[in-house]
């Protein structure tokens, strides 16, 4: 039999006014009487004729079931705790509230010594998996990575087939990019679309090298994203790219920057707008990934072209604002970070391509010159020495 705070939640199950309810009882309650009232309230959601409510109850309600959840602890041995998460999780879901399905479903409780709490290193694959793929909807990277990680701990225990171990893989790559590790993401997009699992569809493991395609572009320009490049460019697959809606330009725009050619604007608009929305997040200085990425590819093309060019020159090829001024600061980052050999003379508003390199080398025999001399001197003091 019902007592009577639990029959009046009940039959407030539905009202706008049962958080007010719940509070209004709980106050007068003392920590046992509350985790006593807890329980048999989720028990009874779990059961008819209670259980078939759920689906009607306003959203709103759904926070004052997980303050409800709270209160119970590990005091449930029959699982209905994690039933209610789980239809909670569902309900939230159906309401597009992502992020607040991940934080119910990652509250689940994991008991080993309970059968009824008891995971397989599957299931709790599967749970970190889809907790962090409810953050990703919400665009919360840092939650999702979160979930990965945990994620991560257990994969190893999965067995290699699962399609689990896939999801993780999946979402591991789309923290990488919604975090902009686009040359990460890239490797791990790529990977998958040569994955051979029989749950993996052709159409699927296109669109994947897309995704590898559009990260290897935004990412930054060096000897890792060339190497990508190489590999995307050589897939015999990437012109079927040109078919897929989002993707058409993808093809021509990975092989023009695997030859280092120079791209302007133009070349680039259709791709810029297959992207996602923080994949056009604007940087620090203004431009958005995409600027950024075509401009520094746009540098290393001008040092395979030209030994020598006006800085003007480069911020005409850069379309930057600002111009020889504006340019300066690009191509001396790129030449700070290692991106391209060469150093700025600013006197003559020039860029001299690969000298940095050539001063090396010249560097380098000037000091087994001087090595040599030295030794000439030495081996000629103690002949002398010897001599006398």
């Amino acid at each position: 039999m019902s007592s009577p705070p639990l029959t009046t939640i009940l039959n407030d199950i539905l009202s706008p006014s049962l958080y007010t309810t719940y509070e209004s009882l709980t106050s007068t309650l003392n920590p046992s009487e509350l985790r006593t009232l807890s329980m048999n309230l989720v028990t009874s959601l779990t059961k008819p004729p209670h259980s078939d409510t759920l689906p009607n109850i306003p959203h709103d309600n759904l926070a004052t079931l997980t303050a409800c959840l709270s209160q119970i602890g590990n005091s449930l041995t029959d699982g209905s705790d994690n039933a209610l998460r789980r239809k909670i999780y569902q309900l939230y879901i159906d309401s597009g509230s992502f992020s607040l399905a991940g934080e119910v479903l990652s509250s689940l409780r994991v008991d080993p010594s309970l059968p009824a709490y008891t995971f397989t290193p599957s299931e709790v694959l599967d749970l970190n998996v889809t907790s962090a793929e409810c953050y990703l909807e919400d665009g919360d990277a840092i939650s999702a990575e979160v979930f990965v990680s945990k994620a991560a701990s257990v994969v190893a225990d999965a067995p290699e087939g699962n399609t689990e171990v896939l999801r993780f893989r999946s979402t591991q790559a789309r923290v990488l990019d919604a975090q902009r590790k686009f040359l990460q993401a890239s490797e791990f997009y790529y990977l998958l679309s040569q994955s051979t699992h029989p749950s993996v569809h052709p159409p699927d493991l296109l669109l994947l090298l897309g995704k590898a395609c559009t990260t290897a572009v935004l990412g930054k320009s060096c000897t890792r994203r060339s190497k990508i490049l190489a590999l995307l460019s050589s897939d015999e697959r990437l012109p079927r790219l040109s078919s897929i809606p989002g993707y058409e330009s993808h093809p021509s725009t990975v092989i023009r920057m695997h030859r280092l050619e120079l791209l302007d604007t133009a070349d680039v608009s259709a791709f810029h707008a297959s992207l996602e929305d923080h994949q056009k997040a604007r940087l620090a200085d203004g431009r958005t990934v995409l600027e950024r990425a075509v401009m520094e590819h746009n540098v290393v093309a001008l040092e395979r072209v030209y030994t020598s060019v006006s800085l003007k020159q480069v911020g005409e090829v850069l379309q930057v604002k600002g111009g020889a001024s504006s340019a300066v600061k690009v191509v001396a980052g790129m030449i700070k970070g290692g991106a391209v050999n060469g150093r700025i003379d600013q006197v003559k508003g020039i860029v001299v391509f690969g000298e940095g390199e050539r001063e090396g080398k010249v560097r380098e025999e000037r000091i087994g010159r001087d090595c040599m001399g030295c030794n000439d001197i030495e081996n000629r003091i103690r002949g002398e020495r010897e001599g006398k």
